[in-house]
């Protein structure tokens, strides 16, 4: 996967796809895979936005139930069936447990129905069926909850990713793979909808160069920014009022989670007393995530950020579930805007549907800007093929049906089995538990890819930073096969490095490595430290720890 913006310019996409979030680079995948001319530009780096500020769940949405949704629901059970067949070194089973109280607002009739109907809905599952505990058997399995009022609860598995953002450095470069051409840090600023093909004016933020691509037809797949994407105005019979159209439909609402320290075995299900608000506590990586918020969010996407009163609305809803438990420091925040879809005037955040909408600006004509609004994690591929099944119909090209199913990239695998058998092959390189472990998940069947690069460099093996799993193979990979173009790229969306408790703080050695492989002078250097900053500001570690540590003067503590 090359990153080349010049060789990009003088090419004939049939399809644009701007937004390399989880929408955008699936689309990208699809549509390539169907044997379109593709290409994608992304503003920041894949998986930046609304993909890395997820509660990293793959679920059918059980409390879509309450809407009367099932076929949303239906749609998200089938869909976490797939992935777990077809990413398994991405998407693992998670058990749940639904407390009931004698408070709560939901009685254990109402989650019983709920339950069945969820069993009902996933008759293909390969998960287990839910079970019904007493109060007694729900604190033997989570002895930290509030014992007081316990009336018993609800075991059942939904499944979790832990690295969202790594789908999309899959897709794209399963993407590349088919002949798609992708650039990160790419920003489009003009969409010219006056001619076919459209010309498209993107500013690469690594050169500061201008450059004009040429599209049949732009798949908006902006995620929150979908409005911002579409061309200003319009022209009579080109799209005129499209931007407006996208407006009126996106609703944009801020989500909030926070990283503490673990004290639950499985996922819990909490209902909020101050607003009724559904959120969990998931078992992550070995701390615990607590989220989300549902806020209505008027301001840049980029620039959201977890307040302090978001913060204690999550920690003081949970001291409700868990009156004992200590749940600081709060190690790390993420805040990311869902592009939501609005279908009634005055619904509250909450009620907001999870369904998504694809609008086209031009019906019946074979030019203009597909959108994309709204949808899941859980069901990013069915978005994807519906946005390019109206791609090739537009075109009169593809298949017009979605491409096959089959692995992800890397999902070929049977981890347990694989994993052995790549221990023995590359025992020489005497690697960690720990290293193996993430090795297998983060690249799944093309963990060898990796080993090898030990293998013929067997420095290469060692750890990136004091201390860490990770190993300066693994940045090599990134920077020549995953369009790792800056420290943060590595450390949040290639590798879980910046994302545990004082990662961030190993960035000066991520740095370090990065200017020898990209050649870097000062000016990027200092650029990166500043991007450095700035992201590891967004996840609520202070600006300082980058910088002390840039300078070598000493590591930070989370």
């Amino acid at each position: 996967m090359q990153r080349d913006l010049s060789a990009m310019e003088g090419m004939l996409f049939d399809v644009l796809v701007v937004g390399g979030g989880i929408n955008g680079t699936a689309a990208a995948r699809d549509a390539a895979r169907r044997g379109l001319v593709v290409g994608l530009v992304e503003k920041h780096d894949f998986g930046w936005g609304t993909t890395a500020t997820s509660t990293r769940l793959i679920h059918g949405g059980l409390r879509y139930l309450e809407h009367f949704d099932f076929a949303l629901v239906r749609e998200g059970l089938r869909e976490r069936e797939a992935l777990l067949r077809w990413a398994p070194h991405r998407v693992k089973p998670l058990p749940f447990i639904t407390p009931i109280y004698k408070k709560s607002r939901r009685g254990p009739l109402a989650i019983r129905v709920g339950m069945y109907l969820y069993d009902l809905l996933s008759y293909d599952k390969s998960l287990p069926s839910h079970r019904w505990l007493s109060a007694s058997e729900v604190l033997a399995l989570e002895p930290h909850l509030n014992p007081e009022g316990l009336r018993g609860g609800a075991l059942y598995y939904d499944a979790q990713v832990d690295l969202p953002e790594r789908f999309c450095i899959d897709h794209a470069r399963e993407a590349a793979s088919f002949g798609a051409r992708l650039a990160n840090y790419a920003e489009v600023v003009e969409i010219a909808l006056e001619q076919t093909p459209h010309r498209v004016t993107v500013v690469d933020h690594l050169t500061g160069k201008r450059h004009v691509l040429q599209a049949r037809l732009v798949i908006n797949a902006g995620g929150p920014w979908a409005d911002a994407v579409m061309p200003q105005g319009g022209v009579q019979g080109r799209g005129e009022g499209a931007r407006e159209q996208v407006a009126r439909r996106l609703r944009k609402t801020q989500g909030i989670h926070v990283v503490v320290d673990a004290f639950t075995r499985h996922a819990i299900v909490q209902l909020a007393e101050r607003d009724g608000r559904v959120f969990f506590v998931v078992p992550w990586r070995g701390y615990a995530l607590i989220g989300t918020t549902d806020t209505d969010y008027d301001g840049d996407p980029g620039e959201a950020r977890a307040s302090a009163q978001d913060v204690a609305y999550l920690i003081d809803e949970t001291r409700r579930y868990f009156p004992g438990v200590r749940m600081d420091p709060v190690y790390l925040t993420t805040a990311g805007v869902r592009p939501l879809v609005l279908r009634r005037p005055g619904e509250s955040e909450s009620q907001t549907s999870r369904r998504h909408l694809v609008l086209d600006s031009a019906p019946g004509k074979s030019w203009g800007i597909v959108t994309i609004l709204g949808g899941k994690l859980t069901n990013h591929r069915v978005v994807a093929a519906e946005a390019v099944d109206i791609a090739c119909r537009k075109l009169q090209k593809g298949t017009g049906t979605k491409a096959p199913d089959g692995p992800f990239f890397g999902g070929d695998v049977d981890v347990k089995k694989d994993l052995s058998s790549w221990k023995k092959e590359y025992e020489a390189l005497s690697l960690s538990d720990e290293t193996w472990e993430q090795l297998a998940f983060l690249y799944g069947s093309r963990t060898p890819e990796v080993l090898e690069l030990c293998r013929q460099d067997p420095e290469l093996a060692r750890p990136l930073s004091p201390g860490s799993e990770v190993i300066a193979a693994q940045l090599v990979y990134a920077v020549e096969k995953e369009m790792c173009r800056r420290s943060p790229d590595f450390m949040l969306r290639r590798s879980l490095m910046g994302l545990t408790p004082g990662g961030m703080a190993r960035a000066a050695d991520v740095r370090k490595m990065m200017a020898e492989l990209l050649s870097w002078d000062d000016a990027e250097l200092q650029q990166d430290l500043e991007q450095t900053d700035r992201e590891a500001a967004k996840i609520g570690v202070p600006k300082a720890t980058s910088a002390l540590d840039a300078e070598g003067r000493k590591e930070a503590s989370p």
